[in-house]
């Protein structure tokens, strides 16, 4: 196995196309299983929240069970969102792979390091109210609302810069314009949405 030019951990930050080519030629899957657990955390945090599946655990198995569901959400997520890419790339005549696809989209999601400092300072101060339903900007004050709008603006910040890199990463992989590449994003999460609209109809949840 080749050696990787670049570390991706720091590159990807301010060269997401050097970074994702390198990848690309050298290690492809580079990073998959750590990044899963990085994407996953957030969306894992968020579904504990939401449904409460935390209610009556401490605090330390609430967490426990955050990080239990964030790998296996994060490669849910990775695999789902990549096929969508590799599909709707097509129609483009992109010229990446599955595995490259993936790797242009998981690395992307490296951002979510912001959100997951935002979520540990959101859990330091609300404890195990950030697991039951979430905290309301109305019920609080002094450091604790600070807090509470600091977490907000960093998930914002991270999730916009993630898309800043997933456009980038996503044109070096398939060879596109800057153009094509937001044309591919807007598709494939067109077509995610019209998937679970059919889940959703079909399970009968709506």
């Amino acid at each position: 196995m080749n050696q990787l030019p670049l570390n991706p951990w720091l590159s990807m930050w301010r060269h997401p196309r050097k970074t994702v080519r390198s990848l690309i030629e050298n290690k492809v899957s580079y990073g998959f299983f750590s990044i899963s657990l990085i994407c996953g955390l957030p969306l894992s945090f968020q579904t504990v929240s939401i449904f409460s599946l935390a209610a009556g655990m401490p605090l330390i198995g609430a967490l426990f069970l955050v990080l239990l569901l964030a790998p296996v959400f994060g490669m849910i997520w990775l695999t789902l969102m990549s096929a969508m890419l590799f599909w709707t790339g097509k129609l483009f005549r992109g010229k990446a792979s599955f595995l490259e696809t993936r790797c242009a989209l998981t690395w992307s999601y490296l951002v979510n390091l912001l959100m997951i400092l935002g979520f540990f300072l959101y859990v330091v101060c609300f404890g195990l109210l950030a697991f039951n339903g979430g905290v309301k900007a109305s019920d609080i004050q002094g450091i604790e609302l600070l807090t509470f709008h600091f977490s907000y603006w960093l998930n914002m910040l991270g999730f916009f810069y993630m898309l800043v890199l997933l456009v980038a990463s996503l044109a070096e992989a398939q060879k596109f314009s800057i153009g094509k590449a937001v044309a591919n994003c807007i598709a494939a999460f067109l077509l995610f949405f019209v998937f679970i609209a059919v889940m959703i109809w079909a399970l009968g949840i709506v």
